[in-house]
């Protein structure tokens, strides 16, 4: 969104506002919002959402597009943001990952936009259904925002990740893709910014990939995200090997190769070629050998179980 269209919604809802004789508490109240975030949005400093523009309408009987101007950009969507408050990360908050949210054309919200009497985990739980993606920084291993993005995995919300230390991120947790930022490599912030706008980009088309698959539901529509059975399967087997990369003992190593060989008697069973089943295994980081040794394994597994039936 331009500078320019920013500052005329907001103008436009200062004398809106005014025009009704409205306190910011009073304004606030009737479109179900808090007074800060009309305050945000008539000084400039919010960029107004589809949401927003759709709850003024409704609460003052207007036409709906009557409170947007032709051609004038809304942010469609939401990206709730979890991570630590205070200091700097309230920084990189307002210089990093709210500039690339809106810049993929998500509205950026933080749990403290919302703080105020009552119950603070209401307001959070709140954000997180009615958020599109989760951006979640688990620096430091807060608690609480490992609490907050427990909430979003367990209602199927794709989350994206992001750390200073790959160590603070759980190993059940690296099955997902995370984006990891090193302070004191130059431009730094800059490499984020676009790392994050990227990887919005890409969840948004592929959302299923950034979705944990014990809680993807299979054959079934609406939230949380669904796929065909075999898909899942390969979803959970591209998981196991991402979460393999930050682990180094043989042990684990020995867990991928049996999940790969569940996978691949499971997709034989299910009917996939022999091509299609190895070119899977490619695409999650089996070597080409490896995988025809799977393919080959299972599908003698297979025939001995079916001479032992006989």
């Amino acid at each position: 969104m331009s500078k320019a269209s920013q500052g005329d919604f907001g103008d436009r809802l200062l004398k809106f506002r005014k025009k009704r004789n409205l306190t910011h508490e009073e304004f606030a109240s009737r479109v179900d919002a808090h007074p800060t975030t009309i305050s945000l949005l008539e000084n400039k400093k919010r960029n107004p959402s589809l949401e927003m523009v759709q709850k003024i309408e409704a609460a003052f009987d207007l036409e709906p597009g009557a409170f947007v101007k032709p051609g004038e950009i809304v942010l469609e969507g939401m990206c709730f943001t979890i991570m630590p408050f205070g200091g700097w990360f309230d920084r990189y908050y307002e210089e990093v990952y709210e500039p690339a949210i809106v810049e993929s054309g998500l509205e950026a919200r933080r749990a403290d936009d919302v703080y105020r009497s009552g119950n603070v985990v209401d307001d959070i739980w709140d954000l997180t259904k009615r958020a599109d993606l989760i951006l979640a920084d688990l620096t430091g291993k807060n608690p609480n925002v490992l609490y907050e993005l427990g909430l979003a995995h367990a209602i199927g919300k794709r989350a994206i990740l992001v750390v200073d230390d790959i160590a603070d991120v759980p190993f059940d947790l690296r099955a997902l893709r995370v984006i990891e930022y090193d302070k004191n490599a130059p431009d730094w912030s800059q490499k984020l910014r676009t790392d994050i706008r990227a990887a919005i980009e890409e969840t948004l088309k592929s959302p299923v990939d950034r979705v944990l698959s014990a809680f993807i539901k299979v054959d079934e529509s609406a939230d949380p995200p669904s796929l065909p059975e075999i898909e899942k399967e390969i979803l959970e087997l591209r998981q196991a090997v991402e979460n393999l990369r930050g682990r180094d003992a043989v042990s684990e190593s020995r867990v991928a190769v049996r999940d790969a060989g569940v996978f691949t008697r499971r997709a034989i069973a299910k009917g996939m070629s022999k091509a299609d089943v190895i070119a899977e295994l490619i695409g999650l980081g089996v070597v080409y050998s490896d995988a025809i040794s799977l393919y080959h394994a299972a599908m003698s597994s297979i025939r001995d179980e079916g001479d032992s039936r006989e």
